[in-house]
């Protein structure tokens, strides 16, 4: 599935701090995982590709990557006076608000504290790794029962 969008740089939200289980494949290509389903991007310029289907990517990654939100018409209300927002919104003009299962963002949060994205990375790996799913897939983070026996 392609679609063109504006305000969205994969790389920007990869190093955002939000995510850690987004792996980049190669240039202009990262697989990404969420709700039990992963899903490759490639992007060139504002031209996105999505290994998905439109069903998909309408009940999952559409809501995951905020696409609902014109990113453009907050940055374009940013006071022209607010010189430091103003270039902050030109600096990641690309970062999205993930919509993230609530669980695996605790669980991240606990992993990032006094820890570097590098780190936090690897522990996310090691949680999410073969948990769940069959083969040792990562595309599954477990299950809040799986690791509190509720």
């Amino acid at each position: 599935m392609i679609i063109n969008i504006k305000n969205f740089n994969r790389e920007q939200i990869a190093d955002s701090g939000q995510c850690f289980r987004w792996r980049k494949l190669d240039e202009g290509k990262y697989l990404i995982p969420a709700y039990d389903h992963q899903v490759t991007v490639a992007q060139s310029g504002e031209k996105f590709e999505f290994s998905c289907t439109g069903e998909e990517y309408k009940k999952i990654w559409e809501h995951y990557f905020d696409m609902k939100i014109d990113y453009g018409r907050i940055i374009d209300a940013i006071d022209d006076n607010d010189t430091f927002l103003k270039e902050a919104a030109a600096y990641g003009s690309g970062i999205r608000i993930l919509n993230q299962e609530l669980w695996e963002m605790i669980i991240s949060y606990i992993i990032s504290q006094n820890n570097n994205i590098p780190r936090i990375k690897k522990g996310i790996e090691a949680v999410s790794r073969g948990r769940d799913a069959p083969g040792g897939s990562t595309c599954h983070f477990p299950a809040r029962r799986r690791r509190c026996g509720s």
